[in-house]
């Protein structure tokens, strides 16, 4: 009961997350021309990859990303990366990506994607650049390098399984990445396609 009690939970936090991702303030840009902005990078079609570590919450989480997928991705490919052979991943992701990961050593992919950025993660704090942020509950929305092209895709990073659901919830789009504690924003901010720092 409480396993379908969590995946309930996790649809209607789905379903909830909807009305802010069609929000117009999201269809703003901020930046040059040159800034690489998360709302340019969802595309219709994208397979949509979760890296999730074995422990209580991941069921929670993963039918999360699915139902995240249903509404906004209907016609994509969900694809568990852990299980799927890095040959198979590189063809399936060369054209771009959705991925949903929990910080670790065990998320190879999330390693890829976020290499090119001033950003390092330890447990309560994470820096970006010569910044310092605490927290307990990280969430880490970001433009990532495609690690298979020439090209970026879209990472919604957590500290937890249990931070990946609802992680659409925190307002995004309109800069390169947002850091949140929780509910609470930390940080956001530009960078190009060369991942530089962009000024506001």
């Amino acid at each position: 009961a409480g396993d379908t009690e969590k995946a309930e939970n996790a649809e209607q936090e789905a379903e909830n997350a909807k009305a802010l991702w069609e929000a117009p303030p999201c269809l703003t840009e901020h930046g040059r021309s040159d800034t690489l902005v998360l709302n340019k990078q969802f595309k219709k079609g994208l397979p949509v990859v979760y890296e999730l570590p074995d422990d209580a919450n991941k069921n929670q989480a993963v039918t999360y990303v699915k139902s995240i997928r249903e509404m906004f991705y209907k016609d994509s490919e969900i694809i568990d990366a852990k299980n799927t052979k890095p040959e198979v991943l590189h063809d399936k992701l060369k054209s771009g990506f959705v991925l949903y990961s929990v910080f670790g050593r065990e998320s190879t992919l999330l390693q890829q994607t976020i290499q090119p950025l001033p950003f390092n993660y330890q447990g309560h704090i994470i820096t970006i650049g010569d910044k310092k942020f605490q927290g307990d509950k990280f969430r880490f929305i970001f433009v990532g390098k495609n690690p298979y092209a020439n090209g970026f895709c879209s990472v919604y990073a957590a500290g937890t399984n249990e931070e990946i659901t609802n992680i659409n919830h925190q307002f995004h789009g309109p800069r390169s990445y947002h850091l949140f504690d929780g509910e609470k924003r930390l940080a956001e901010g530009d960078y190009d396609g060369n991942f530089m720092e962009q000024p506001k």
